[in-house]
């Protein structure tokens, strides 16, 4: 009874083209894909700050921009879902670690495991805010693991180059032995 519930969810959200016909995607696909393949997950963490996530959900689109974000390459001990990580780069990850979600991106090729994680994003409209679980359900993104960032509902287009970057220690913020950086944006 869930699972039909769920999958009728599914079925009636809206898409991103019928939301914003004017979002040219394809642009934004090849210029993102581009950083997400040419670097390590270290420059690519870096260069999404101030990038907007946009989803088509049932309340009309959202839009984040991204602000703090770690990178990862390889394994730790900690790394619960192996096989997101390894994915081609472009792939929503979904990592779960104790009750919390983290909203990951692949980097890299299959295999090379790398990704970036959205640690921190602001909604564009509100200026709220929004981490981990609560970011994953205000783009009612929670079941999209290994999904394809670019898809019928979910995007990064440019949004607003930030006025300062910040390079975070890893080790004061609480990073697995896999952390390569955290960088925080301000605008």
């Amino acid at each position: 009874m869930t699972v039909k519930k769920t999958i009728q969810r599914e079925a009636t959200k809206p898409s991103l083209k019928s939301l914003e016909p004017k979002l040219d995607v394809d642009f934004h696909k090849q210029r993102v894909e581009a950083i997400l393949r040419r670097h390590e997950s270290l420059d690519s963490a870096r260069e999404l700050l101030g990038y907007d996530i946009v989803a088509a959900t049932s309340d009309g689109v959202k839009r984040v921009r991204i602000s703090k974000t770690r990178s990862f390459n390889g394994i730790s001990g900690r790394t619960t879902n192996r096989e997101g990580i390894e994915q081609d780069a472009g792939m929503i990850y979904i990592m779960k670690f104790r009750s919390t979600k983290f909203l990951n991106i692949t980097t890299g090729r299959a295999g090379n495991p790398t990704c970036v994680w959205i640690e921190e994003a602001i909604d564009v409209d509100t200026g709220e805010k929004l981490k981990s679980n609560k970011l994953l359900r205000h783009l009612e993104l929670e079941g999209s693991d290994r999904q394809p960032i670019f898809s019928d509902r979910t995007a990064i287009v440019a949004g607003e180059t930030p006025s300062k970057i910040e390079r975070l220690n890893p080790a004061k913020n609480g990073a697995s032995e896999n952390t390569t950086g955290v960088f925080q944006a301000h605008f």
